[in-house]
């Protein structure tokens, strides 16, 4: 079926009078060349007259080009997902007038779709947007249409819509590169060649309109979004510990889904308090529900639960796509040293505010992991499956150190490699210096697996037991495929103190070429299991 929809591209492409190839280059003519997925995001924004970068940047950033729906599995029999994850542009088949079957569930058809869905709703706005972009202005005038498109909850929502417009600048800033596992085919967002700064690039009006309508909440840091004004609470919640749970979808589909009601069973996942993975969209950490507010999540049972009894944080990063259940596109670097040092700073004066309300809570405990009235991380047991507000990557070394004392870290370790590229050769050298405060005792370098059973995993790949010194050069050897079956490797160090507890810790990616095919998996049984 692929090659059929190839060689019509293919067809098309010649017509246009454009050579089209495998991995991109260029044709023996010096046209361009492309790849099947990257000609069909030409031919459909050619056909729609849509801006090339900006059809290719939603789908990055909304799915990183993942067209299979993101579900997980509940009792074995049940499988719930959620409308911002159904498709790679973040928008339910519905939306996009496709039918739930196996051939919608790739990319070709989606790209189609997405692009006739953009032009009808555009044409009945009766916008006539060019899509030659001349000016930021113009740029703006395109996303901030998109933003209302995508993000069109309940009423009074301009703040997720501002927020995916960021993203949206954000990610034409950044640029990103893009690989089909099953082709290898590679298509590259290239950053903006001057970036666009939101407070200098566009006219005054377009800036005010940008500016997100915020106020301070009572926690120092910490700023509170109101999502609805419409919102009827027949419950209460009286918080006795906090729960810490993680979204895996960019941070305006994380506040998209917050109050959104659908025809169709779908997974639940609120949150009071979020916090993304770095300031590059939002200054500060974000309240977004009152404490006495019950927020629903969908148990281990796959039914929806009201929490009555806790305050719910919420980790947003792009960590992976879930498709029953199974972590597709690994990304471990998704959390974030900022992130887990704003979780540890707004813990304290969560509890405070749950003892106003609730005498009853030990102001002590409600900071302390893994007891009874204290935080508690949502993750994925040794033996479960992967349920959704499951924290990815969790290693309560990590995680409890910025609750527990995070002053006790001496800031993150640094990997420095010899090769500034980082692509390697299967079964050639690695080598890199790894810099960190002085005081260490003890270095464990990690590396990441995925198990015949399709689980994520960390392995110990070396120990290294030191003393009197801030760096420590490592050299190793790689051959797998590695856990996202491209190459693509992902090493984790940490760096332990005098006392044994954990003083920094860093998690860095790599490249192999011409490596085995053959999934060997060395972690522990008890760890894939």
């Amino acid at each position: 079926m692929r090659y059929l929809r190839t060689h019509i591209f293919l067809c098309i492409i010649a017509i246009l009078g454009i050579r089209c190839g495998g991995k991109g280059g260029s044709g023996g003519s010096g046209a361009p060349s492309y790849g099947p997925i990257e000609t069909s995001l030409r031919i459909t924004a050619s056909n729609n007259n849509i801006p090339y970068r900006l059809l290719l940047a939603v789908a990055l950033k909304e799915s990183n080009l993942s067209p299979q729906p993101a579900t997980t599995l509940y009792n074995a029999d049940s499988v719930l997902g959620m409308s911002v994850g159904e498709t790679a542009f973040g928008l339910s088949f519905e939306t996009l007038e496709l039918s739930v079957v196996p051939e919608n569930m790739t990319l070709e058809p989606q790209i189609e779709a997405y692009g006739r869905w953009l032009r009808k709703a555009l044409d009945q706005k009766q916008l006539g947007l060019d899509e030659t972009v001349a000016n930021p202005d113009e740029l703006y005038d395109w996303v901030w249409q998109m933003a209302q498109l995508h993000r069109n909850g309940q009423e009074n929502r301009k703040n997720v819509q501002i927020v995916f417009a960021l993203e949206m600048i954000d990610m034409l800033n950044r640029g990103a590169t893009w690989q089909d596992l099953e082709s290898g085919e590679i298509i590259t967002l290239l950053p903006e060649p001057n970036p666009i700064a939101v407070d200098r690039a566009f006219s005054s009006q377009i800036q005010k309109n940008l500016q997100l309508d915020t106020q301070k909440s009572e926690i120092f840091s910490v700023d509170y979004m109101q999502l609805t004004y419409s919102q009827t609470v027949d419950q209460q919640n009286l918080p006795e510990n906090i729960r810490v749970i993680h979204c895996p979808f960019t941070l305006s589909a994380c506040l998209e889904i917050q109050h959104r009601e659908t025809e169709k069973p779908e997974a639940r996942l609120q949150a009071h308090y979020v916090i993304p993975p770095d300031q590059s969209i939002v200054p500060n950490p974000l309240k977004i529900q009152q404490h006495r507010v019950p927020v629903l999540l969908t148990d281990t049972r796959g039914q929806t639960e009201s929490i009555q009894n806790a305050v719910v944080i919420m980790l947003v990063g792009d960590s992976g796509r879930y498709v029953e259940g199974v972590r597709q596109k690994s990304n471990p670097q998704w959390v974030s040293n900022y992130q887990l040092q704003t979780l540890g700073k707004i813990v304290p004066g969560i509890c405070d505010l749950m003892k106003q309300d609730n005498p009853n809570v030990n102001a002590s405990s409600c900071r302390t992991p893994g007891i009874p009235g204290g935080v508690q991380f949502q993750n994925q047991g040794p033996s479960e499956t992967y349920r959704w507000g499951d924290i990815p990557d969790y290693d309560k070394n990590i995680f409890w150190t910025y609750v527990i004392d995070q002053d006790q870290l001496g800031g993150i370790a640094e990997f420095n490699f010899v090769q500034a590229n980082r692509i390697y050769q299967a079964g050639s050298p690695i080598n890199f210096n790894l810099k960190f405060i002085r005081g260490a005792t003890k270095v464990s370098l990690e590396y990441m697996e995925r198990c015949e059973n399709n689980k994520v995993v960390w392995t110990t790949l070396q120990t290294h037991f030191i003393r009197d010194t801030d760096d420590l050069s490592i050299q190793t050897m790689l051959y797998a495929r590695g856990p996202n079956g491209n190459g693509q490797h992902f090493l984790r160090a940490l760096v332990y103190g005098e006392s044994g507890k954990l003083q920094g810790w860093k998690v860095e990616e790599l490249f192999l070429q011409n490596y085995d095919e053959n999934n060997i998996v060395f972690a522990d049984l008890d760890q894939c299991t």
